[in-house]
């Protein structure tokens, strides 16, 4: 390896600030990069705060040139996944326009996970599906929800140019809200309900909200058990995610699908865009910076689609074109314009196919690498 990088794990206080603050440096130039809250960055990276260290062994390096900062990594293995078991995971990968640098990098990924027995490395990926995964490839003149990755434009020909090679792609979407709802998918939806019994229900408060919440997770890990990257979520995580979202979300803006009154079967939930406000905020969310998300919460004419997920039971069956006619209602009366997709696997075509309905653009690609390392 070459003996002008210096590489510093990451241990102490002061070296975890330095990893987090790398990309406000790297992309301080950059319009559509939307940086992370970094209290939240340092819960997610600190063993104490983090579930999912439970079930995962991480390490996060630094690495220095001439007593500069010019890349970082973490490294991550999933110790409760059968279909992780040959792989290391690389999260949080951020590189100054080196060559040299980015092959250090992941000659040092490579020997890590040799090291711990592994045959391949891959990502971008986090502790979970729903930590920071993929590495942007198209959409360079987008700004991402906040719950997507921006990256350099030249990262896709460092990775390339060392020998990664494409393991899956997810694409991002934003719809053009209808004035009235599709007729096509308005006579689905009621077929849909008179055959399935299936009610959206019209939810008023948090309170009331947050009665499902528990109920949410569970359709969500089984719903999710059969993607790629999936990863349980614990008790412990999901009341985590309830007590991080609750609060700023809008009981308007969750449908969540029941059957016979009682069994919850499907759930949509979307938010305001707060991509602009986090810009504003530049990380921090005191003194003032909630003060940016609590206005773009209040005012606004573009909503997110943060999570979905239909339960695997009832799936085929028509559940996303109910929930998408009563969000069309609710985001209409909100005066809503546009709706930015959450991130689909190109190859996910029953998700997919909901937005043909629409006049819908693919806005946005991020992809997922793969290298065999032994």
């Amino acid at each position: 390896m070459n003996s002008k990088i210096e590489v510093i794990e990451v241990i102490d206080r002061k070296d975890l600030k330095s990893f987090i603050k790398f990309p406000f440096y790297l992309y301080k130039n950059d319009a559509n990069w939307v940086p992370p809250i970094i209290t939240d960055e340092l819960k997610t990276i600190s063993r104490h705060k983090n579930y999912a260290y439970d079930f995962s062994e991480a390490n996060f390096f630094l690495f220095k040139k001439q007593g500069e900062i010019v890349g970082r990594v973490g490294c991550i293995l999933t110790l409760n996944s059968e279909k992780e078991k040959d792989f290391a995971k690389f999260s949080r990968f951020e590189c100054i326009n080196d060559y040299e640098v980015s092959s250090f990098i992941f000659d040092f990924i490579s020997d890590w996970a040799k090291q711990k027995g592994k045959k391949y490395i891959h990502g971008p990926l986090g502790f979970t599906n729903y930590d920071n995964q993929g590495l942007m490839v198209e959409g360079f003149d987008t700004i991402p929800p906040i719950t997507s990755v921006y990256h350099k434009p030249y990262y896709k020909d460092l990775f390339e140019g060392y020998g990664f090679e494409k393991e899956q792609d997810w694409i991002e979407s934003v719809i053009k809200v209808p004035e009235k709802v599709p007729e096509k998918i308005q006579s689905i939806a009621q077929m849909v309900r008179n055959r399935y019994h299936f009610k959206v229900l019209d939810l008023k408060s948090k309170k009331e909200l947050l009665s499902y919440a528990y109920k949410i997770f569970e359709c969500i890990n089984k719903a999710y058990s059969r993607l790629y990257y999936s990863v349980l979520l614990t008790d412990q995580m999901i009341q985590q995610f309830i007590n991080s979202y609750i609060d700023i979300l809008d009981p308007e803006l969750v449908k969540i699908v029941v059957k016979d009154n009682e069994e919850l079967v499907g759930f949509l939930i979307s938010m305001p865009s707060l991509s602009r406000a986090m810009q504003k905020s530049k990380g921090r969310l005191f003194p003032l910076g909630f003060i940016n998300i609590l206005r773009a919460l209040r005012s606004y004419d573009r909503i997110d689609f943060l999570l979905g997920a239909v339960d695997p039971d009832y799936q085929g069956k028509g559940i996303p074109s109910i929930m998408m006619v009563d969000m069309i209602r609710t985001i209409n009366k909100k005066k809503i314009r546009f709706v930015e997709t959450n991130s689909n696997l190109e190859t996910n075509n029953r998700v997919l196919s909901n937005w043909d309905y629409f006049d819908t653009n693919v806005v946005r690609r991020k992809r997922t690498y793969r290298k065999k390392i032994g």
